[in-house]
């Protein structure tokens, strides 16, 4: 049976499957595009059909025309207001036996929608009657990412194994896959990244479309290399997907889970100015669960080991024994927590920052007790 993966444009070369992504050189036949179905903003969706039906399909375009269509119908296709109340008013007075004028006004005045507007209206919420409606950040970019993701996802959809690389935004990624019900297993981890693998498990046909909705949450990671064993047309391959591939960007991951991080992390810059700090760093395995600092420090010229850090609010107080923990078990791990909650048995730990007061003061005690901690090392 026919897949959606099948009908992605690609080639298969030394058993790696190369889709035809979109790239710069389409940008010409995709502005004409737009720009043309621009034209159509509060008409039918059928009226735009109709006029793509008439088209030539650019030479550049070729199998990757119907993709183009469909990925613009979706974004320029706004849900409308539910016109079913309109037409219940409509089709009850002409039940009645009132004259068409008559039956339009007592829609009209049932449901507050203008008399002129009524005829218009009381299909326009169903199938092609929709109207068209263009959103201001639909451009020639935003096509090529979203045809891009979607051949990406339908690939992935088969997926039987995968393994991804990643830097950064490694806590976002993976809290994206498993809220979706994919599963990664951390391979091993620096301070530069992380191997991770995943495999479908037995008889789940549907693992693959759960390991594809981490697609448009890649693009917020620092750099990523993904290969998967896919089907293709009959046959398998592995499709690679990397950061230099112009794939959907999702919406923004919060870069900050508080003020004061950005704050601390702004002063961690400007303080340690030999190293690199990196927000939301790879995670770092500790036997079978995974530690997700807050930042990793990485010195720059390899002439130091990296460091981890936490900021802990603490919002749930339980947390705090196994953020000790971690100080056992993670050698180069700084742990910041507010005075008044580290017990008194951990109190003067070399690697436990206290920080107290508001603003300016209580960064300046993170960022001076971490700095101390680090270069002392260094």
């Amino acid at each position: 049976m026919r897949c959606a993966a099948d009908a992605v444009p690609a080639v298969c070369v030394d058993g790696e499957i190369v889709p035809d992504w979109l790239g710069g050189a389409d940008a010409p036949w995709l502005r004409e595009l737009l720009f043309a179905a621009q034209a159509f903003a509060g008409r039918p969706v059928a009226a735009l059909r109709a006029h793509w039906r008439a088209l030539e399909v650019p030479p550049r375009a070729g199998a990757r025309w119907p993709h183009v269509l469909a990925v613009v119908r979706q974004r320029v296709v706004a849900a409308p207001p539910r016109a079913s109340r309109l037409r219940e008013a409509v089709f009850a007075a002409a039940a009645a036996g009132s004259a068409r004028d008559a039956a339009i006004a007592a829609g009209a005045a049932a449901t507050g929608v203008p008399a002129a507007e009524v005829e218009a209206r009381l299909f326009a919420d169903l199938g092609e009657q929709r109207c068209v409606r263009w959103p201001p950040q639909l451009d020639v970019d935003a096509v090529r990412r979203a045809v891009n993701g979607r051949f990406a996802q339908a690939l992935l959809g088969t997926a039987t194994a995968a393994e991804l690389e990643l830097s950064g935004a490694s806590r976002a990624l993976l809290r994206t896959a498993w809220l979706h019900g994919a599963h990664f297993r951390c391979r091993g981890s620096d301070a530069t990244g992380a191997r991770l693998s995943w495999r479908a498990p037995p008889a789940d046909r549907r693992a693959g479309r759960r390991l594809a909705a981490i697609v448009p949450v890649l693009g917020w990671t620092r750099r990523f290399e993904l290969r998967a064993e896919c089907r293709w047309r009959g046959g398998r391959g592995t499709l690679v997907l990397t950061s230099l591939d112009a794939l959907p960007v999702g919406a923004p991951v919060a870069p900050f889970d508080s003020r004061f991080e950005a704050e601390v992390a702004a002063a961690l810059t400007l303080e340690l100015g030999d190293w690199d700090v990196l927000r939301e760093p790879a995670p770092v395995p500790v036997g079978e669960r995974l530690l997700f600092p807050d930042f990793g420090l990485v010195p720059r010229g390899g002439g130091a080991a990296a460091w981890w850090v936490e900021v802990a609010g603490l919002r749930d107080p339980g947390a705090l024994a196994g953020k000790l923990q971690l100080l056992r078990e993670v050698a180069r791990y700084v742990l910041c927590v507010p005075a008044g909650r580290c017990p008194d048995g951990w109190r003067g730990h070399p690697r436990i920052v206290e920080f107290a007061g508001r603003g300016a003061a209580r960064v300046r005690q993170v960022v001076v007790g971490v700095g101390s901690r680090v270069v002392a090392s260094g």
